[in-house]
């Protein structure tokens, strides 16, 4: 994994993935609109996911994709399993699985295998991209890379019936 900084503020970090497919790091605090800056957490996670599956859709489109093709999906802000199924759409193959229940396991095998895992969590609801290189998991979250602990972040995914759950992304 290699991350490049950008001088650019509302894409502040470019990250180039193992398998070789690259993708911009959004900055949602950034953006213009206010849509996207309160609620646009899912958006960045499924802007990455694009991304890491090879497909580039810059984010005011891809809101205004979403909401025309995912109607069923938007609340207050785009749920967990429609990223997955607006992942699958936009990409036309089935590279993303959605899961309702977050386990330690279930993702610590799904990073162990090089894919990209969106988690979604609690308190306040809030979408991350979680990826593993080198043995180690970083959050891709507000234009930033970091390392981070698993366990702590799978405690604190949501359990509310609306937006619980994680997405498990194949490149």
């Amino acid at each position: 994994m290699k991350i490049t900084k950008l001088k650019k503020s509302t894409y502040p970090r470019k990250i180039t993935f193992d398998n070789g497919r690259s993708s911009k790091i959004p900055n949602q605090k950034k953006f213009k609109s206010e849509y996207i800056r309160r609620h646009g957490c899912s958006l960045a996670a499924f802007y990455v996911a694009l991304g890491f599956c090879g497909k580039t859709m810059k984010i005011n489109p891809l809101l205004k994709w979403s909401r025309k093709n995912l109607k069923k999906y938007m609340r207050a802000k785009l749920t967990i399993k429609g990223v997955a199924v607006g992942i699958n759409k936009r990409t036309g193959r089935k590279c993303a699985t959605y899961h309702k229940k977050a386990t330690y396991n279930q993702i610590l095998n799904a990073l162990k295998r090089g894919h990209l895992v969106l988690l979604e969590l609690g308190n306040p609801i809030h979408t991350i991209t979680l990826y593993r290189s080198g043995g180690k998991t970083y959050r891709i979250d507000h234009g930033q890379v970091k390392k981070t602990g698993l366990k702590e972040l799978v405690k604190k995914a949501t359990k509310s019936s609306t937006y619980r759950g994680w997405v498990d992304v194949r490149g």
